[in-house]
């Protein structure tokens, strides 16, 4: 596993998204955990992070823009999901319903929703810039804490992740779940 730094280089997200762009499974940063990340509308990719995991329940979604997340729900829902992309920022996954033609790979649509993880940091950047939405779930098998550096990732998974990028340590936090798939909103804090 290659672990980046900050000050390593120049276009280092030009180079981490080269590598999602080859299918490649990283670690990479939220706003509050670590995350296990590859793109998400690849099947390959994502069976790389259930493989590391050994579960297939689907993972979050980092969309490369909001446009992006509207295409992917029925239109009826296109209000609501703009309305709370604005209201919620970082720190938000936001629950849809799935639209039949969506583009999110099929290993990942098993319960008929999406989950649209809201960030601020590195990774919504990554998913802007190679304009691929990126599936991330947290870097610890289930039942044990989430990663929140580098040194705290699970030597279980560490043989399937391709690279790491560094960027010191997190808050142990995760992300503010709002169901909004059905006509009242059930927010849900983890």
């Amino acid at each position: 596993m290659h672990i980046y730094n900050l000050e390593e280089k120049a276009n280092l997200l030009i180079e981490i998204g080269e590598r999602l762009q080859k299918l490649e499974l990283g670690v990479l940063p939220t706003d509050t955990i670590y995350g296990l990340s590859t793109v998400a509308d690849d099947d390959d990719a994502l069976r790389k992070i259930f493989r590391a995991k050994g579960r297939t329940s689907p993972c979050s979604v980092i969309a490369p823009s909001k446009d992006w997340a509207l295409e992917q729900v029925p239109t009826h829902f296109h209000k609501k999901l703009s309305a709370l992309w604005e209201e919620y920022g970082a720190r938000t996954t936001l629950l849809f319903p799935l639209a039949p033609n969506n583009t999110i790979a099929a290993s990942n649509t098993s319960s008929g929703l999406i989950g649209f993880r809201r960030s601020n940091g590195w990774i919504a950047e990554l998913a802007s810039l190679i304009q691929r939405p990126i599936a991330s779930t947290s870097v610890n098998p289930s039942g044990q804490a989430h990663a929140t550096s580098i040194d705290t990732i699970s030597t279980q998974l560490i043989p399937s992740i391709d690279f790491a990028l560094d960027v010191g340590s997190l808050k142990a936090q995760a992300s503010t779940l709002i169901h909004a798939y059905t006509d009242a909103l059930k927010v849900e804090r983890r």
